[in-house]
């Protein structure tokens, strides 16, 4: 990958915010940990248990809970990026997590409750090792692809197949910047990309390939998450959908 984008506010716009889980059950959990303070403390609130509302004290209690689950099934450390609770826009309550090591832009990974049982939870890390896999394999062929020209990789709504052993059902958004791409056939390059990710995944939906002018290539690399391209941000723009319904 040419960029580890670090972007931590912003990341998956996911919306950081603390709000209830009705009718957790918060007896014997008034004692704080370390992680839960320093969550409490960067969201800007008291690290002190009785200061907190009571819908603070569900939603910290939640996170923790939902954590301790990645950590126990996975066996691996991981840190809180950021969590709704679904209230605001009637959504499922979602915590997005990382583990430690892997690139919290690209990695996050989501839990969320199971709808019947409150005390069960599901997540979609083996999703996002799978993709982390296919950015991982993707490397050298993209370097070769653009020349070395910078790029940017987003693999968008992908799901792993059945047997669990790969992706199905996405697409591929690649950004690349426009002064380095003088030596490559853009549309040949594109056709290039089609025929590599159809074969590495199930049901290919798109591929998406935006040769982007170096003023908003940088300021894309730096906020950390795929811009919407306005007229003149774009040099060469290739876009196209396979008939493949999901």
């Amino acid at each position: 990958m040419k960029k580890r984008l670090v972007s931590m506010v912003l990341i998956l716009g996911m919306l950081i915010q603390f709000g209830g889980c009705s009718g957790m059950d918060l007896i014997g959990k008034e004692k704080l940990n370390e992680r839960q303070k320093k969550i409490l403390v960067e969201n800007g609130l008291s690290a002190d248990w009785k200061d907190l509302k009571y819908d603070q004290k569900e939603s910290i209690t939640a996170i923790e809970e939902m954590l301790e689950y990645l950590e126990k099934k996975y066996g691996k450390e991981f840190e809180y990026l950021g969590y709704d609770n679904g209230l605001s826009f009637g959504d499922d309550e979602d915590l997005i997590a990382v583990a430690v090591g892997d690139d919290p832009v690209y990695d996050g990974v989501s839990v969320w409750r199971d709808e019947e049982d409150k005390n069960k939870f599901h997540d979609d890390y083996a999703t996002v090792m799978l993709k982390k896999k296919l950015r991982d394999e993707s490397e050298p062929f993209l370097n070769e692809l653009f020349c070395g020209a910078d790029y940017m990789l987003y693999l968008n709504n992908f799901i792993k197949n059945d047997e669990g052993s790969g992706l199905k059902w996405g697409q591929v958004d690649i950004h690349v910047r426009a002064s380095q791409m003088k030596n490559v056939d853009a549309k040949k390059a594109y056709e290039e990309l089609w025929k590599y990710y159809e074969a590495k995944s199930e049901d290919l939906w798109g591929v998406f390939l935006y040769v982007v002018k170096d003023e908003k290539f940088d300021e894309e690399y730096q906020i950390g998450y795929p811009e919407f391209f306005g007229e003149g941000d774009t040099v060469e723009e290739f876009v196209e959908k396979s008939d493949v319904k999901e």
